[in-house]
């Protein structure tokens, strides 16, 4: 018999999913983690994403989050997002994700380079954050469709 614990992903207005599972895949501001029971209380920012959950003996369920918060306390993985639905079907693969991260990667080199011939002070500009913003907002725009489709 294996420990489970509870997962309820949660938006403003409704929660989404909640059941007892064995282990969740998180993608968080510092990289993926697996959360199983009795992990040590944890508190993180979320990435756009996958959230896939495991239960015994049942086909493994994923549910796109748009970012957010996750916390894990006393066997509850809590997470609030601004918008999450479950997935039933595979997101096929894209070429749009390497290009936008390309552009971003451009744009953050053009900044280096303008801080460095301002001599090394230079104020960033605010399109930077604004880009970095639209990003999330396009990749979750695209996940979404995808799942339509």
């Amino acid at each position: 018999m294996s420990i489970k614990f509870i997962l309820r992903i949660q938006t403003p207005g409704q929660i989404v999913f909640e059941s007892e599972v064995e282990q969740a895949l998180v993608s968080t501001g510092a990289g993926q983690i697996t959360v199983l029971a009795n992990h040590i209380p944890i508190t993180s920012d979320m990435e756009i994403g996958i959230v896939t959950c495991f239960t015994a003996g049942l086909k493994p369920v994923k549910i796109l989050v748009n970012g957010g918060v996750l916390n894990f306390e006393d066997n509850v993985l809590h997470i609030l997002s601004v918008d999450a639905q479950i997935v039933d079907k595979k997101i096929k693969d894209s070429e749009f994700f390497p290009a936008m991260v390309e552009a971003k990667n451009n744009k953050i080199q053009e900044e280096i380079e303008k801080a460095l011939q301002a001599g090394g002070y230079y104020q960033p500009d605010l399109s930077t954050v604004y880009l970095l913003a639209e990003e999330r907002q396009a990749k979750y725009a695209l996940l979404r469709e995808l799942l339509e489709d």
